[in-house]
């Protein structure tokens, strides 16, 4: 491999899978750190606790750790070859082929550190050594670096200062047939920045088996923000309850029927002398804006000093 262990690291290559996943037990992976900011949309950082403390637990009995993995992330996973070998043939740039595969590079000056890159590749015009991520995104079209999600900007960061290395790409499928690819330089303030609070987290929670705080979503990138479990759970309610108004709405129409044919040409229902319902004809006056301009073109010019405007905030549950 074109990197391997020296002095700033040292290179873990475990037998199978499941000695990947009790490695990483021992410290803060890549793709991690992002969950213990509250940058990742996916993982928050209570979640992230208790999954940690799952995978702890059951490396310390001896039991096999346990991969869930959305369909996203397996086929992202499946995809990553065909992504790095399109990459090397877009940019002409050697791709190592020995890099590929579940290792680590564990920080020697702090252990706790340890990263598993997706590849590492030779820059055809400068030589150097940089650092290949590969990422995959069904629902969006990635053009620019600003776009690129903070939780992989994150990631990258860490991976950069665990290898000494200044210079990464992230190659970004999107919708199955575009591919993109972005440069990202190393960011020493931004990194050691992360990684502190990384380790900060580690001490005070994971150490402690002490759960952190269901924090307040934090901001993913412009305009969004990350949801927590409690969060999720209003959202499921909200749905629920507004499922049973759609119910109920359609059980009372249904009754309402039923009772109009009891009125006949009546306009009122009574019961032992008592009104208990009314069916009456209504007539309602509404101005029509687009006659008026009809009969008088001149008034469209002025109709914009008497417009007020209102700016209000709607609400709209996507949750599948």
């Amino acid at each position: 491999m074109i990197l391997d262990t020296n002095e700033r690291f040292t290179v873990l290559r475990p037998d199978n899978l499941q000695g990947w996943l009790k490695e990483r037990t021992s410290g803060i992976g890549a793709s991690e750190l992002a969950s213990i900011l509250g940058l990742n949309k996916y993982c928050t950082p209570l979640q992230y606790f208790a999954k940690k403390q799952n995978e702890i637990e059951c490396a310390t009995a001896g039991v096999e750790i346990e991969e869930a993995q959305s369909d996203e992330c397996l086929w992202g996973h499946l995809h990553e070859p065909l992504i790095a070998e399109q990459f090397a043939a877009a940019t002409g740039c050697k791709v190592d082929p020995d890099s590929a595969g579940d290792w680590l590079a564990v920080y020697n000056a702090n252990p706790i550190l340890r990263v598993s890159p997706d590849r590492l590749f030779i820059d055809r015009d400068t030589g150097e050594i940089c650092n290949l991520e590969i990422k995959t995104v069904e629902n969006e079209l990635i053009t620019k670096a600003e776009d690129l999600h903070l939780s992989w900007y994150i990631q990258v960061q860490y991976q950069m200062h665990v290898l000494g290395i200044t210079t990464t790409y992230i190659a970004v499928l999107c919708k199955g047939c575009h591919l993109r690819y972005f440069k990202v330089p190393y960011n020493a303030e931004i990194a050691e920045d992360a990684i502190k609070k990384g380790l900060e987290f580690w001490e005070k929670y994971i150490k402690t088996n002490t759960a952190p705080e269901d924090v307040a979503p934090q901001y993913e990138g412009e305009n969004a923000a990350v949801a927590n479990e409690k969060c999720i759970n209003l959202i499921k309610q909200v749905k629920e309850t507004d499922e049973q108004i759609k119910a109920l709405k359609e059980d009372s129409d249904k009754l309402k029927e039923e009772i109009r044919a009891y009125f006949g040409d009546a306009e009122k229902l009574t019961y032992f002398g008592d009104t208990v319902a009314t069916y009456k004809n209504s007539t309602r006056r509404t101005f029509d804006k687009n006659m008026l301009f009809v009969a008088h073109p001149e008034l469209v010019a002025e109709q914009e000093q008497f417009t007020k405007e209102s700016e209000t905030r709607t609400l709209l549950i996507k949750l599948k």
